[in-house]
């Protein structure tokens, strides 16, 4: 979920009109994908997440939130602000998937 949002907003923050268009659709596909697996795999999702899952969601949801401010209203020219953004989603979540593995 964390790669599909980081590149996805990376990508929305370079373009305009239909690509930007075409880069939502793309990322939505993957988180939904990336849902999916989390229901069909629900054991291991159960285990792995039961406590901290909250605090990784409500860090993500603030890291996409601060990207999508960054991203948008740029007229797919700000690829600063959408590599900051992207790199700050990447961050939060791999830093989650660290914790989870370690654990």
């Amino acid at each position: 979920m964390g790669a599909a949002t980081s590149m996805g907003t990376l990508a929305m923050s370079l373009t305009t009109g239909p690509q930007f268009v075409i880069a939502t659709i793309a990322m939505s596909i993957w988180v939904l994908i990336s849902i999916v697996f989390m229901i069909v795999f629900g054991r291991s999702t159960r285990l792995g997440f039961k406590k901290r899952w909250p605090a990784y969601i409500v860090a993500w949801a603030i890291a996409y939130g601060i990207a999508v401010v960054l991203a948008t209203g740029s007229d797919g020219q700000n690829l600063i602000g959408g590599v900051v953004g992207a790199s700050l989603i990447a961050i939060v979540t791999i830093t989650g998937a660290v914790i989870e593995a370690r654990s």
